[in-house]
């Protein structure tokens, strides 16, 4: 294996020194830009929580995710809520959509993203 290595770096400074390849032995520069929010395909409603909603209660939760290739978010972390049973639902919401990740040079990269979303209870205040 390490012959053919030498092999083709013995070839390419060939053909570089008769003008025919130039001679690149660096890694391609990596691209660096920012990467858009991965864009959500199929989402569903959050299930209100039944022992919140039997209360009246409203409230709201925050969560943060990452997005794999495939599209499915992963692990997510609640930011915040105004109860835990409102940042599960959220987890359960985010865990059931289907997102599209960013794309760099044609192909998906890992992304992370975060959604928040209000529990509202008609007449009801938080």
């Amino acid at each position: 294996m390490k012959s053919a290595s030498v092999h083709l770096l013995l070839a390419a400074l060939a053909l570089s020194s008769v003008g025919l390849a130039p001679l690149s032995l660096a890694a391609p520069a990596k691209d660096e830009s920012p990467l858009p929010a991965p864009l959500s395909v199929r989402t569903i409603n959050p299930v209100y929580p039944l022992d919140l909603l039997l209360q009246g209660k409203s409230g709201w939760a925050e969560v943060h995710f990452p997005v794999e290739y495939s599209g499915h978010a992963i692990l997510s972390n609640p930011l915040g809520s105004s109860d835990p049973l409102f940042a599960k639902a959220l987890q359960a919401e985010i865990e059931g959509t289907e997102f599209m990740p960013p794309r760099r040079n044609g192909a998906p990269v890992l992304s992370s993203t975060e959604s928040s979303s209000g529990f509202h209870v008609s007449g009801s205040t938080m």
